[in-house]
């Protein structure tokens, strides 16, 4: 057993000195160590090897770092064998642990000169082997059998009987092998096609001489193997990429060609023949002498551009002009450089060139074109912004001037109702009546879409301002005809002075302008439109504003802390509530921030798709509490027009698709007019598929948009909620109330179930339901309230609601 921590000087003489005796009897070299790697005996065999080696003391020839493995070898279960290397010889270690003694036998055996070469042969990095005459595989080492796939020799050698069969690709090339053999003796780089264990192809160079028997004749063959599948396939890869660049050469778009440094062509292509009316390179190359002179317009280019090439040694996108065979010029751009240089008369020139004759004759109206508008011919954005820079570039001397924002108001409307044929009929029109005489040095522009600038050089005073813009939007807004069509337009002006901007500022003066005019534009429509807006500076602190809610809006989202509250729904016959509408509201530190203010805020700035998902999510999760003592009862809700607008609605009641099976013939959808008859088909499709899962559709605002029977008729609508307007000024307005009447008539003409929004009488109730109304809602009846409360009052026993408005009865 191995030695077990044992104290060197715990050594038994006698058991030493009994090993020391029987290993002098050993003809090979034996050292016996202690534990702390002090050489305790040497054999006369070890005495001899350490003579015969000439090594100056056992360091160099016991294996490396020995002393520092003797505590592993004095634990090793089994001997530990290795090798050392001393001056091209190889020494074969064994170490064994005496048992229970600090002791480690060493034992060292010479490797023989033939075990050396066939160290040689295992290690080396060829594919070495020997066969035999009838191409058996009689030798074979480890990085052939690693060549074709196997993991050792053996293994190569069990499946390979007869190679000319089994690893030739091709049989008739171990054939041509041995007979080059049988010939000469010798094959050197000899290269053919086998493959591996698995089948793959592998390219081999194998450099093999003949064995001969007593009668001359081959007895073995004795050989090393290279992959060379790299190569071979580097090469072929190289002389498909000759072909390839052949073939393009010649059916290149672009003319190619080489030439001297003195102008002789030496190669060129199809191409290049034709572009210089030529009809083949062969008849170019006849008829051109010199580049610089049969071909340049001008020879002094060439030189230009020689000097060019010398100094750079290339040439890029060159605009010169040629000479066609037919003496007519065209332009080319080109570039050039040398793949080979030495002497001038030596030195070799390869470029291409390209027609771009039509592309410089155009490039007067494509310059116009980058400064001017194509379809109204008024100077662009850009123009208009270099036009600004000019103002400051000027500094302290600057004259003052003032700068109008103009934009059509509700443009896209006729866009999309009309198409752009239409629109750009119409903006060709404006840009024709804005570049009228305005009686003062002014020029106008046009920025993209529907958008103009008119730059006044110079001090206007408030009423000269005011006269002006009056002007512009009175020639602006003026009617206009095209072929059927008359269209009436109004125009919203943005202005701002230049004496407005602070010198200060971080900003650009052109930055700051447009800045400035964008936000008197902006302020100008959301006033009303239709007019003009000059700067202010609070301009920019509401916008400021807007941003900031526009982020808590967006936090409120994120945040959950949105809410809805209910308001009941009563039948106007019976007096029972029949529904709840769910209102959504914004609850903040401050207060309730209104509907009216975050909503059309929310559509402004793209939130309003995420916050009718949140309120559809809401809804479908709230249904079960609010029908749980009303099993009839509907829920009603809004939805914007941005998910008809973009075919969304698959994306908004997806994620609530399980929850939709449960409670959708329990949910109603408000859409307002403009959404109905916005997008007429694509609605009625959509509507339908909804009506179809069991969710009712409510037409919300009635008499407030575009209402018409025909499109009632095709619409799928159930319910004709109407306007709280009309509600309220039916007392007062004779007009008002025709529209009342005229609702109740058409829902029961057309069979839909209506509704009067904001009944807040007892009057207004008693009137409404006399007109036949089915349903009523309104401050008078029940104000929106949080979930809890409208939870309790559906708890409470059915009641219905008089016409009296005197409050609740027991229902007959």
């Amino acid at each position: 057993m191995p030695y077990q921590q044992t104290d060197h000087t715990d050594i038994d003489p006698g058991l030493l000195a009994e090993l020391c005796h029987s290993l002098d009897r050993l003809h090979f070299a034996a050292l016996v160590s202690d534990a702390s790697g002090q050489l305790r005996h040497c054999n006369p065999a070890a005495q001899q090897l350490l003579q015969t080696t000439r090594a100056r003391d056992w360091s160099g020839l016991l294996p490396d770092g020995w002393q520092l493995e003797l505590p592993a070898w004095l634990q090793a279960q089994q001997p530990v064998e290795l090798e050392r290397e001393y001056e091209g010889d190889f020494l074969r270690w064994e170490i064994t642990p005496v048992d229970d003694q600090p002791l480690v036998v060493m034992l060292c055996y010479p490797l023989l000169e033939r075990e050396n070469y066939r160290r040689i042969l295992e290690y080396s990095v060829d594919g070495i082997y020997q066969t035999s005459r009838a191409g058996e595989i009689i030798y074979a080492n480890q990085s052939l059998a690693r060549t074709f796939g196997y993991q050792t020799p053996k293994e190569m050698r069990q499946h390979i009987q007869q190679v000319a069969r089994d690893i030739y690709r091709h049989p008739e090339d171990r054939a041509h092998f041995v007979d080059q053999l049988k010939l000469t003796g010798e094959v050197v780089g000899f290269e053919c096609e086998m493959f591996g264990k698995s089948g793959e192809s592998i390219w081999v160079r194998q450099n093999a001489r003949a064995v001969l028997n007593n009668a001359g004749q081959i007895e073995h063959i004795i050989g090393t193997v290279a992959d060379v599948t790299a190569l071979r396939q580097s090469e072929l890869a190289r002389q498909q990429a000759e072909s390839d660049y052949e073939r393009l050469f010649n059916t290149a778009q672009a003319g190619l060609y080489q030439s001297t440094e003195g102008g002789v062509l030496l190669r060129i292509n199809e191409m290049f023949a034709r572009l210089l009316g030529y009809t083949s390179p062969t008849e170019m190359r006849t008829r051109v002498q010199s580049i610089g002179d049969d071909i340049y317009a001008d020879p002094s280019i060439r030189r230009r551009l020689l000097t060019q090439l010398a100094q750079y040694g290339r040439v890029v996108n060159e605009r010169v002009q040629f000479r066609r065979a037919d003496g007519h010029l065209i332009w080319v751009l080109m570039s050039a450089q040398y793949i080979s240089r030495s002497t001038p008369a030596d030195s070799i020139i390869e470029g291409s060139i390209f027609d771009i004759t039509e592309q410089v004759q155009a490039e007067n109206e494509i310059r116009f074109l980058a400064e001017h508008d194509p379809l109204t011919l008024l100077p662009n954005r850009s123009r208009f912004q270099a036009q600004l820079e000019q103002h400051s570039a000027d500094g302290p001397d600057t004259v003052p001037f003032t700068v109008l924002f103009l934009d059509l108001d509700h443009f896209k409307d006729i866009n999309d109702t009309l198409g752009h044929l239409v629109g750009d009929a119409l903006l060709k029109e404006v840009g024709r009546r804005l570049r009228k005489p305005l009686d003062l040095p002014h020029e106008t522009f046009r920025l993209g879409g529907d958008e103009f600038a008119i730059l006044i050089n110079h001090t206007l005073s408030a009423d000269d301002l005011d006269q002006l813009c009056q002007r512009i939007i009175q020639r602006a807004g003026r009617e206009y005809l095209h072929e059927d069509n008359r269209l009436k337009v109004t125009a919203s002006l943005g202005v701002v002075h230049s004496s407005q901007m602070e010198q200060h500022s971080e900003e650009s003066l052109p930055e700051a302008i447009m800045r400035a005019a964008d936000l008197a534009l902006y302020s100008c429509k959301r006033g009303g439109r239709a007019g003009y807006r000059l700067y202010e500076e609070s301009m920019h602190l509401q916008l400021q504003h807007e941003k900031d809610l526009e982020n808590r809006l967006e936090q409120a989202l994120a945040d959950d802390s949105l809410a809805l509250h209910f308001q009941p729904i009563y039948s106007a016959h019976t007096g029972r509530i029949i529904a709840v509408e769910a209102l959504l509201r914004w609850p903040t530190p401050e207060g309730m921030i209104s509907p009216a203010v975050f909503i059309p805020l929310a559509e402004r700035c793209g939130l309003i798709a995420d916050i009718d998902a949140w309120v559809i999510q809401q809804a479908t999760a709230l249904c079960p509490l609010l029908t749980r003592h009303r099993r009839d009862i509907r829920v009603s809700f809004n939805l914007s027009a941005h998910h008809f607008n973009n075919d969304s609605l698959d994306l908004l009641f997806g994620p609530v698709a399980r929850a939709l099976e449960e409670c959708s013939h329990n949910l109603s959808i408000e859409l307002t007019e403009r959404v109905m008859f916005e997008h007429t088909d694509r609605v009625i499709g959509a509507l339908e598929d909804l009506r179809m899962q069991g969710i009712s559709i409510s037409l919300d605002d009635f008499g407030t948009g575009y209402s018409s029977l025909s499109y009632l008729t095709r619409l799928p609508v159930d319910k004709l909620k109407i306007d709280q307007s009309f509600i309220r000024e039916m007392d007062s307005n004779p007009t008002a109330l025709a529209v009342v009447q005229a609702a109740a008539q058409i829902g029961r003409t057309l069979n839909l179930i209506t509704n009067a929004e904001g009944v807040e009488t007892a009057e207004q109730y008693a009137f409404v339901s006399n007109l036949g109304i089915d349903e009523v809602q309104g401050f008078h009846l029940g104000h929106p309230m949080p979930l809890d409360e409208i939870l309790q009052l559906l708890e409470q026993p059915e009641v219905r609601k008089n016409a009296g408005g005197k409050g609740p009865a027991e229902e007959e």
